[in-house]
This record gives structure tokens, C-alpha cells and sequence, in this order.
């Protein structure tokens, strides 16, 4: 079942009511959700009693143990005063995602987004400063996560190499026509990249992963690609977002 059939039922807000201690009073089926909707099985806001609203995720168990990760990492960054990192709300026991039927289900507060405006954002200084002062404060809440939480090892250069194996094989034309970029890369970057320094990052750092009121930054999302990457990771993919 989605999340959406699931919250009309009385079973489930049961459920729900005894883990979270959040009474559903209704879905709200018209609101815009951020964020990338495949990284879930489905998802959709409700309305608490309270008012407040909510997004429920649904996993696959595949999916747990990741998702379990960037839960402790947005609990780690919350608490350490990076509390624009919307991190998912713990049920009573302390679960982050809990089982339901043939899935696993996360709650986290819903906001509201400005949309961007396309391609003004583009130029705009005032949120280029808000994701650059993000981008610092987060450096400061993570000091000390790797020691607290383990991340799969990444390797940016692995990466492109792989990527231009598998173009080989099932784009040659793309391939070949791009093989001059990883040649220029293989001039200087490859050379220097073990050398480059390894901080906490976000992963998918871009105007699209971030919750906006106007031009300030309300939340950041999708923290599925956190880990520990080249320092200059983050600042570089938020640039290469642009062109």
C-alpha cells in the first residue's frame, strides 16, 4: 500500500498515535513536496490535530540501512545547533523507522517552499551567501561525526573512472565524445585528488535540495549522499548546479 491509502485507514493513524504520539486528523493531497519523490516507495503529507503538518516516507528494507544513517547524522548536526538540517522525528521508543506491513516508515515536519524562480536564482547573491553560511555552519555541527557514525568510503576518482567504463560499454558515441574531459582531469586533478582533504559533507548540496522562504534557507533535505568526501565536494557540485 502507499502512504497515502495507508493514512486513510484507522489501523494505521492508530499505529502511528501509539509510536509518534501524533494524532492524523487528515492527508493534505494538494501540497507541493521537495525533494526527490524515488528515493521513497511513496510519500505524502497529513495534517496532525495539533495543526502541524507532516511528511511520511515509506522504505523499502533495502533501503533501511541507509536511511537509518542520515537519520543519526541529522540527529548528530541538529544537536550540535545545525537545526536547518530537517532531521525526522523519533518515535517514543526512539526509532527512527518503524515497521509497518511491508514497509518502514519515517515522519519528519513539513515546510512550506518558495519556488525558485528559474533561472533568476541563478544570479542572486543574497542565496548564494545563505548556502555558502550553510555550508560552514554545517562544517562546524559535524566536528567529531566520524568518530560517532561510519560512512562507505567514497572515492571521487574512482567514481569518474567508472563512470567512463560503464559509458564504454553502453554509450560509446557519449563515451568517446567525453573522453577528452576525463584526459584533462588525468592532466592535474587525478594526480592531486588522494591528496585533497576529507571533510563531513552533504553529498547533493543545490538550490533544489533546500527548503526556501523568499531567499533564506528554511531547511536543507535529501541527505541520502552524506559522508565523508574532498573538502571542496559540496561547494563544487553547488557550482556545477549552475553550469
Amino acid at each position: 500500500m502507499t502512504v497515502l491509502s495507508e493514512l486513510e485507514t484507522n489501523r494505521f493513524r492508530a499505529w502511528v498515535k501509539d509510536l509518534w504520539g501524533i494524532r492524523i486528523a487528515g492527508v493534505c493531497d494538494t501540497v507541493l513536496i521537495q525533494g526527490s519523490p524515488e528515493r521513497s516507495l511513496s510519500r505524502a503529507v497529513f495534517r496532525a490535530s495539533s495543526g502541524q503538518r507532516f511528511l511520511m516516507e515509506k522504505f523499502a528494507p533495502e533501503k533501511i540501512e541507509i536511511r537509518q544513517r542520515v537519520a543519526e547524522t541529522l540527529a548528530f548536526v541538529n544537536k550540535n545547533g545545525l537545526d536547518r538540517a530537517l532531521a525526522p522525528e523519533p518515535a517514543r521508543d526512539g526509532a527512527y523507522l518503524p515497521r509497518y506491513g511491508d514497509g518502514y516508515f519515517q515522519i519528519t515536519r513539513f515546510l512550506d517552499s518558495t519556488a525558485l524562480k528559474r533561472p533568476d536564482w541563478l544570479t542572486s547573491a543574497d542565496m548564494g551567501k545563505e548556502m555558502a553560511g550553510f555550508l560552514v555552519e554545517m562544517n562546524r555541527a559535524c566536528d567529531g561525526i566520524s568518530n560517532r557514525i561510519t560512512y562507505p568510503g567514497f572515492s571521487l576518482k574512482t567514481y569518474i573512472y567508472r563512470l567512463f567504463k560503464d559509458m564504454q560499454g553502453h554509450a560509446p558515441k557519449i563515451h568517446d565524445r567525453y573522453l577528452p574531459v576525463l584526459r584533462f582531469l588525468e592532466k592535474g586533478f587525478m594526480a592531486e585528488h588522494d591528496r585533497l582533504p576529507l571533510v563531513f559533507c552533504h553529498g547533493d548540496f543545490h538550490p533544489l535540495n533546500v527548503i526556501w522562504q523568499e531567499q533564506k534557507i528554511s531547511a536543507v533535505i535529501d541527505w541520502e549522499f552524506t559522508g565523508i568526501k574532498p573538502e571542496c565536494y559540496d561547494a563544487a557540485n553547488l557550482v556545477g548546479c549552475a553550469g
